[in-house]
């Protein structure tokens, strides 16, 4: 006890420091845990298969709803890229949310609820798209789906209050000869570009579908 007493300030000062670590590890958890509800996370995958004739679908797997503003297709082809606006040019597309089963709409555009999705057309259909839209509007010569290297299907979105714009993307690689191709994702994710220093290429993006666009 008298050891206690001679170093009462010792300890209390030991004790205060221990109790702020503890409310700091609370409050990382507290900001993690919110950080990750409040996060924007769009997921693009293969569905009902993964040949060419697969269908790419896009999922909103965020809290709340999203809007994407502008879906781009990038093919390569011998190390030259074609890219297009896919956005309000595909057709049969399904949309499934909890607040709206239109099944007849023509454009990408516009908001996903919580847990929604958007169906694309096959990525057969979208690489036939982007190689005869092109922005640029290159020849490919392209002679069979087997000369495709990669195709990557990039989502421009705005997710709840943030006024800058959310950016992801996903890459397919290519196997195969002819017309029996297999289509393999090159990440195992989705990759998400939503941070502040991912704007310059995001707006990159849209610079490359829409020339007028400013920043």
């Amino acid at each position: 006890m008298q050891w206690l007493n001679d170093n009462s300030g010792a300890i209390n000062a030991v004790a205060a420091i221990a109790t702020l670590f503890v409310w700091l590890f609370y409050a990382q958890l507290l900001y993690a845990n919110y950080s990750r509800q409040t996060r924007p996370k769009l997921i693009i995958n293969r569905s009902a298969g993964k040949d060419l004739d697969s269908l790419c679908l896009v999922s909103n797997m965020s809290s709340e709803a999203i809007y994407l503003m502008t879906i781009v297709g990038v093919v390569e082809i011998d190390k030259k890229t074609y890219v297009a606006d896919i956005t309000d040019h595909a057709r049969d597309i399904i949309k499934s949310d909890e607040s709206d089963d239109d099944t007849s709409v023509s454009t990408f555009q516009g908001p996903i609820g919580s847990g929604g999705y958007y169906l694309f057309p096959s990525f057969r259909q979208i690489i036939g798209f982007v190689l005869d839209n092109d922005v640029g509007q290159q020849q490919h010569g392209m002679k069979s789906y087997g000369d495709v290297d990669y195709i990557e299907i990039r989502v421009v979105a705005i997710y709840g209050s943030e006024n800058r714009p959310v950016g992801v993307y996903r890459r397919f690689k290519l196997d195969g000869e002819g017309e029996e191709v297999a289509l393999t994702p090159k990440t195992f994710n989705t990759v998400r570009l939503s941070r502040r220093w991912d704007q310059g290429r995001v707006r990159r993006w849209l610079k490359q579908v829409e020339p007028g666009y400013e920043k």
